[in-house]
């Protein structure tokens, strides 16, 4: 089995954080009623707000916004109540603080750097983003023999749509509980609201969503990646058939 130098260095990284947060959560009394979102990404978006706004709404919990990026901590700063930075010491205080943490990414334990996310500690709850019809973490075998049990972030409870997403997450990631209960964000799309009509007309119209995503070998995706591809003759196409393509290319 072979591991790299930085693999052995992450290792390392990690057991010393592993010590390290476990005294911190240990002197430090949990908040067991208040949810935590942990925004690791730019935009607050996709699951990770549509459940933060049904608990808001809900008004049964109450709920903290904890975000990484400072540029997104700013403009939500005036919006949300509850909303702290991550590179801070009150957001470090939020997080040891909460013992229900909510997240939608990251699926290595260092994404989260310098904060330190595990089950043991604090109740892990994973909305995700997708559905894993390619491979991921432990999945990946190159990943699997070069990396270390510990670089791999795992989970209290996980959130699919269907029993066989079930299955497929259950051979990615370390899952004490995986809960069939469909995404957040669809939500959306069961309730009878025209008013994302004004904003996004092409709702109302025949659309397809084209997104080229993450290959495990690392390559960029390629936008239209087809020898006989026509730009033209595809665009005429959708004009005549009234369909709007939505791309995203990552």
């Amino acid at each position: 089995m072979m591991r790299t130098f930085a693999n052995i260095l992450r290792y390392l990284l990690l057991k010393i954080l592993h010590v390290k947060y476990g005294i911190f959560h240990m002197l430090m009394p949990k908040d067991k009623e208040t949810l935590l979102f942990l925004c690791t990404g730019k935009a607050f978006t996709d699951n990770l707000r549509a459940f933060y706004d049904f608990v808001v709404e809900a008004k049964k919990e109450k709920a903290v916004v904890l975000v990484k990026d400072q540029f997104l901590y700013k403009s939500l700063k005036g919006e949300f109540p509850n909303v702290y930075s991550a590179n801070s010491l009150t957001g470090m205080f939020q997080f040891l603080k909460h013992q229900k943490i909510i997240i939608d990414n990251g699926d290595a334990r260092l994404f989260f750097f310098p904060y330190y996310l595990h089950p043991k500690f604090q109740s892990i709850i994973n909305l995700w983003h997708g559905i894993p019809l390619k491979k991921l973490g432990k999945a990946i075998d190159k990943r699997r023999k070069e990396s270390f049990d510990i670089q791999f972030q795992s989970y209290s409870y996980f959130t699919v749509c269907s029993e066989f997403e079930k299955e497929l997450i259950e051979t990615c990631y370390s899952v004490e509980e995986i809960w069939v209960t469909g995404t957040p964000r669809n939500d959306q799309l069961v309730k009878r609201d025209s008013s994302q009509l004004e904003s996004y007309p092409y709702l109302n119209k025949k659309t397809i969503l084209y997104a080229p995503t993450w290959r495990e070998q690392g390559n960029q995706s390629s936008f239209f990646p087809f020898v006989d591809k026509d730009l033209a003759m595809l665009n005429q196409f959708l004009e005549e058939k009234k369909i709007i393509v939505i791309t995203i290319c990552l």
